[in-house]
């Protein structure tokens, strides 16, 4: 639950690949900080709001961690009417691995109001093969059948829940022959 005194419910994403920025979650504020050109970026954010392009992005890193976003102050949940998407991509000869270690959605018949969808192919195309998660209960270990895996998260108007931590890897997940 904790790594190098982050804490996964304070990080809103981590990517561990230049060029990537680090979005950290601080008692008042957003911060991105950009790693490019080996120069550092800090770029305040603002609270209470967050867009769709703050939300979600196409990680190519090894391994990393996402999280869902947080609003301000406790106790901790995640806002209303998100849209989130994450798309992780592994090199051709590799699959993806999503293992969660925090979950906590709004709990719904059939998960209509906040969930997220783990999407197997990872084409924007369809037919797509897609698992549906809510509640408390910790989704199992996802290994994608092809190179690249999609993370949605869909929140409704009504704010409920803490969120979720999930780290991903690419390493020891070669695709079988």
């Amino acid at each position: 639950m904790s790594s190098g005194g982050v804490t996964s419910t304070n990080l809103f994403a981590l990517i561990m690949e230049e060029g990537i920025p680090f979005y950290h979650h601080a008692p008042m504020h957003l911060i991105c900080i950009t790693f490019a050109l080996g120069l550092i970026f800090v770029t305040p954010g603002s609270t209470g709001s967050f867009p769709s392009e703050e939300c979600g992005s196409t990680l190519r890193a090894g391994m990393g961690l996402i999280s869902s976003p947080v609003l301000p102050g406790l106790p901790v949940q995640y806002p209303a009417g998100l849209r989130c998407e994450w798309t992780l991509i592994a090199p051709l000869s590799r699959r993806v691995k999503l293992r969660f270690s925090e979950f906590d959605l709004q709990s719904t018949s059939l998960c209509k109001a906040d969930f997220v969808e783990i999407i197997q192919d990872g084409e924007n195309s369809a037919p797509f093969v897609s698992t549906v998660y809510c509640g408390q209960q910790l989704p199992p270990v996802t290994v994608s059948t092809k190179n690249v895996l999609r993370l949605r998260f869909f929140t409704d108007n009504v704010v409920e829940g803490s969120g979720f931590s999930a780290s991903y890897d690419t390493g020891n997940t070669s695709v079988l022959t």
